[in-house]
């Protein structure tokens, strides 16, 4: 890293730096020069590109005797005269404007300068800076010029050399989205920050603002904590806990003082696992246990209680899920057992059909038997008409088979949908399908009933032909032979 600062210290061989402010995004300091000799547009120029590219930078050159040259990054300097000062001392004011750059960095000349600026604020305040740095963003890094640190909390980097370890991210964006679906800070608005914005993963002992950043880190996981809280005219903050008891707390900012096991209690209800769940039993318990002392003076007792009570009521949920899991399983059984019937729907009707034939045939062969004048061929004209109306009947029996068939499979689908919707509150979609096999339901278990139903239909339209063809054959006077003289009679009368 480049210390701007001191390379242009060196490049102007000024005496002092007379002023020297820095905020977050501004920059303003003052070199004074014994002499002006320094002042030219080369050495100007290499003033100019020490500065990184991303930032704005405008210098004041000026002299007692009221000569001024004015010039920015965007100057051309071959515009100037630089011998107006004629050797006479000079002062040169910079004013930097810190730009975030594509990459979300930015610049701090002054490390020190930096860090004082930052603790001379109130928490408030600071929450107000870093939470307009970070909007709709995941992360900023702070690129420290004059100094050898690395300093990073889960979204907030202090990177001042090339060789520092990875940084860790924590999708900030997404986790306070799951922060506000679960708790209401009014106002919140003006501070879009999570706790771990402030709580360092890497530190040190030039970390000057671990102070003040752990203090909000405890301020905002008791905001987020809570059902409610509202922070009143910029010196209170209240909350309410709706647990088994109904608590509320007035806390004055100034006397936030970092406490681990808030932050571990908020850590715990929003990194993992159902967080409303986990929320819930959170502020129960601390309705019990703030009964008499303030949220701020939790020990670790109070976390532990919290983890106990959860671990029962995750054993209950456990029951709970593994009954509904088997009720599930058992009910998709019952469909599946009551479906597999309608395969052999249309066969059992096409067998009672053919009972129905061949009872009339028996009888038909058991009359001529007992005839006194029994008939050499039974299949006579009025035997054959019984059996084509048999025929006939036996093509519309088969057409209701299918009818009932087809109506039969689409309720047992819509069965089996209105099953799965009965448990869309109590599992996830991806988790409900794999618990009822529904791929295997309606892939396999549909179109193999589908499949033995045609094989069915056609098994007995070819028997129903088949049939229909050997009585024609067989007949001592078939309907087939009537046609064919019918329409032979017709064609000659036409011609």
């Amino acid at each position: 890293m480049i210390n701007v600062i001191e390379c242009i210290k060196e490049k102007m061989n000024a005496l002092s730096l007379e002023e020297y402010s820095e905020a977050i995004q501004v920059v303003d300091f003052t070199f004074g020069m014994k002499d002006s000799t320094c002042v030219s547009k080369e050495i100007v120029q290499d003033i100019f590109n020490l500065f990184p590219s991303r930032d704005f930078v405008e210098i004041t050159i000026s002299n007692e005797a009221d000569a001024v040259i004015q010039i920015s990054t965007i100057s051309d300097l071959d515009k100037y005269d630089w011998e107006i000062f004629d050797g006479d001392p000079v002062k040169m004011k910079y004013h930097v404007k810190k730009n975030i750059s594509e990459q979300d960095e930015v610049t701090i000349y002054c490390y020190d300068k930096f860090c004082e600026y930052i603790i001379n604020k109130e928490l408030l305040e600071i929450m107000v800076i870093f939470s307009e740095l970070l909007k709709d963003r995941e992360f900023i890094n702070f690129e420290v010029l004059d100094s050898d640190i690395y300093f990073s909390t889960k979204s907030i980097s202090f990177i001042g050399r090339e060789d520092h370890g990875t940084i860790v991210r924590d999708e900030r964006l997404e986790k306070l989205k799951l922060i506000r679906d679960n708790s209401n800070l009014r106002g919140g608005y003006l501070y879009s920050l999570v706790p771990g914005d402030f709580s360092f993963q890497i530190s040190g002992i030039k970390n000057k603002l671990s102070d003040c950043f752990a203090k909000i880190e405890t301020l905002l996981s008791v905001c987020y904590i809570a059902n409610d809280a509202e922070i009143e005219e910029s010196k209170t903050i209240k909350i309410r806990i709706s647990g088994q008891r109904n608590v509320n707390m007035e806390m004055e900012i100034r006397d936030i003082v970092f406490n681990k096991e808030i932050v571990k209690i908020y850590n715990w209800i929003y990194e993992g696992g159902n967080c409303t769940d986990k929320a819930i039993i959170a502020r129960n318990i601390l309705s019990l246990h703030c009964r008499y002392s303030s949220i701020i003076n939790l020990d670790d007792k109070t976390f532990s209680s919290i983890q106990s009570n959860f671990n029962l009521y995750q054993k209950d949920n456990v029951d709970r899920y593994l009954d509904l899991k088997n009720q599930v399983g058992k009910n998709v059984t019952e469909i599946i057992e009551k479906s597999s019937e309608l395969a052999f729907s249309i066969l059992h009707g096409m067998k009672k059909n053919i009972i129905a034939v061949f009872s009339f045939l028996f009888t038909v062969i058991l009359a001529n038997i007992v005839s006194e004048v029994p008939l050499d061929n039974i299949f006579t004209r009025d035997v054959t008409v019984i059996f084509e109306i048999i025929i006939v009947f036996s093509v519309f029996f088969l057409s209701v088979n299918i009818y009932e068939t087809n109506y039969r499979i689409n309720q047992m689908v819509k069965g089996f949908d209105k099953l799965k919707n009965n448990y869309t509150d109590v599992f996830d979609n991806d988790e409900l399908k794999e618990l009822m096999g529904e791929e295997n339901f309606k892939n396999e278990f549909v179109t193999q009933i589908k499949k033995q139903r045609n094989m069915a239909i056609l098994f007995w339209v070819s028997l129903l032909l088949i049939s229909f063809v050997v009585l024609e054959l067989i007949s001592s006077d078939p309907t087939v032979g009537r046609i064919f003289d019918l329409l032979i009679r017709l064609g000659e009368e036409i011609i």
